[in-house]
């Protein structure tokens, strides 16, 4: 638990400068930096439009910080019931990847549980167990960032999105902006997914076999 908030801690600036370029994204878009932007250009033109754009994305990062991993995992793996990764660990990814020796997870766990729930807690168990190794550290945190980014991508579409089109602006801008975001929330959604899996995988994959465990 304390290895994941080190990971959230870190990707803190990644996740500032998403919403910085959603608000600059959105302040363009909108048409807002017509007559502002060259020699000529007027900053008061842009009224309190940038200050409402700070504000909203601030507003969309403290509401990232109160969301529950279980929300985000929800979006990402578009399940309501065990989203969470390790949620089907053993019944699904133990099997999916030849340099995972079930009989190895299998000693190290026990008798393998069946419930979703049950079975984010086992692997949760052997993540605990190897969470600062340097690859699996790395596979954390590239799986908590996408997560996070795939979160706020989505608001930002959506309440961005919506807004710019209640601007003056050409058809063009504001399309590109919803393209854009849309476009890219759904990469980062599909990076999660994976890193995700991948996570999940390598902890598996890492459980030593008993003989190596007795030397």
């Amino acid at each position: 638990m304390a290895q994941d908030k080190s990971h959230k801690q870190q990707n803190t600036l990644h996740l500032c400068a998403l919403a910085g370029a959603h608000a600059v994204g959105f302040v363009a878009s909108a048409g807002l930096l017509t007559g502002v932007v060259g020699p000529t250009g007027d900053l008061s033109k842009l009224g309190a439009a940038p200050f409402v754009a700070a504000a909203t994305a601030l507003f969309v990062l403290m509401v990232n910080a109160q969301a529950s991993d279980v929300l985000k995992a929800r979006v990402v793996f578009l399940k309501w019931r065990d989203p969470l990764p390790g949620s089907e660990a053993f019944s699904r990814w133990m099997h999916a990847h030849p340099d995972i020796d079930p009989g190895a997870v299998q000693a190290a766990v026990g008798v393998l549980p069946k419930a979703g729930a049950e079975q984010n807690r086992a692997w949760r168990q052997l993540y605990h167990t190897m969470e600062t190794h340097p690859a699996i550290a790395d596979a954390s945190r590239e799986y908590l960032l996408a997560r996070d980014t795939t979160f706020l991508g989505l608001i930002f579409s959506l309440v961005f999105g919506a807004a710019v089109w209640f601007f003056p602006s050409a058809v063009e801008w504001r399309a590109t902006y919803a393209v854009l975001a849309a476009g890219f929330t759904l990469l980062t959604w599909r990076a999660a997914r994976l890193n995700g899996i991948r996570l999940v995988r390598m902890v598996l994959a890492r459980v030593p076999r008993p003989s190596q465990s007795r030397a």
